[in-house]
């Protein structure tokens, strides 16, 4: 298949528009006995989009304006809904264009799909496509699709599968691939995209395969490369935990010296007769009081002090009976 054209992505979001389908839409292709026809405005697109294309090997023969085709339905790669006519799938892919393989239809079953791979498409996404929230699967791989994804493609919440590896896509990905919660096959691979890798709970179950052959700068988990600034917020909590530990030691080493000397003089203040005991405990209070931003020495003093009144006081006992 050939290109006509670098709008020729205008025509895609055309038939973007008409896979925008309601949930009424039912799962089920439709068939000539079926007795559901499709859409005439979808049909008309349809046929606008075969303007744009150069089919050399004559694949889409079945796409016409004649009476036997008027039904888009039997078109080849189409799928309708049994229960509306609306189309539900497009697949396009060159497997029955240029590389001649054709595959039954029976196969065909994925709906709310567009497979446009390896088409060579020119130009950019349209923005517009993140308005089709109830699309599951887009392939726009392996064509010459140029700009950045559309900033607001997290919008589309039900797609699975998203594949724009090899084109030669730029920039930035979009923050709102995040909001992309039922995505389960993603890739980019190929292409120029650069910047951070957005995170996410769904967007880090992807391996690196997912967006090799980008720019260098693309960066970010999966990838090993850490994006700038990333080491810089690691070292600082580092540091900032570290700096934390010294200023919990610091502040705890004199206050334990005070609560050992604290305590060691209320020992010895149950062990002291009156009037000996009063004067420990008041003493002991004194130093609470007054020594709590002291050094750790002071505290030895003290117990110093309560040790040679205990044991002077223990030798006047002594001399007294005898």
């Amino acid at each position: 298949m050939k290109i006509l054209g670098a709008g020729f992505l205008n025509l895609v979001y055309a038939l973007l528009i008409l896979l925008h389908m309601q949930t009424s839409i039912g799962s089920n292709s439709t068939t000539a006995d079926d007795g559901v026809k499709c859409i005439e405005s979808e049909r008309q697109a349809l046929l606008s989009f075969k303007q744009g294309l150069v089919d050399e090997h004559g694949w889409l023969s079945s796409w016409g304006s004649e009476e036997e085709k008027k039904n888009c339905c039997e078109w080849e790669g189409v799928q309708c809904s049994n229960t509306t006519g609306h189309i539900i799938m497009l697949n396009l892919t060159t497997y029955f264009i240029l590389r001649g393989i054709e595959y039954p239809c029976e196969n065909l079953t994925l709906q709310r799909t567009i497979d446009l791979s390896s088409n060579k498409l020119t130009g950019e996404i349209p923005i517009q496509m993140a308005s089709l929230s109830e699309m599951h699967q887009l392939n726009l791989s392996r064509n010459y699709l140029t700009g950045r994804i559309p900033p607001d493609i997290g919008q589309m919440r039900q797609l699975e599968s998203l594949d724009l590896s090899h084109n030669k896509l730029s920039g930035q990905l979009p923050p709102s691939m995040s909001q992309l919660y039922s995505l389960s096959k993603l890739d980019l691979s190929y292409n120029n995209f650069s910047g951070k890798i957005p995170t996410s709970t769904q967007m880090d179950t992807f391996n690196a395969s997912a967006f090799v052959g980008n720019n260098p700068t693309l960066c970010g988990p999966p990838l090993t490369p850490s994006c700038p600034g990333d080491e810089k917020l690691i070292d600082d909590g580092l540091e900032y935990n570290q700096k934390d530990k010294d200023e919990f030691w610091k502040g705890f080493k004199p206050s334990m010296k005070l609560g050992m000397a604290f305590g060691f003089m209320g020992v010895l203040a149950f062990k002291i007769d009156h009037p000996w005991k009063r004067v420990c405990f008041l003493l002991s209070n004194h130093m609470k009081v007054y020594l709590s931003n002291l050094e750790g020495y002071l505290c030895l003093v003290v117990s110093a002090l309560c040790l040679v009144i205990t044991v002077n006081a223990a030798r006047l006992r002594r001399k007294l009976k005898f």
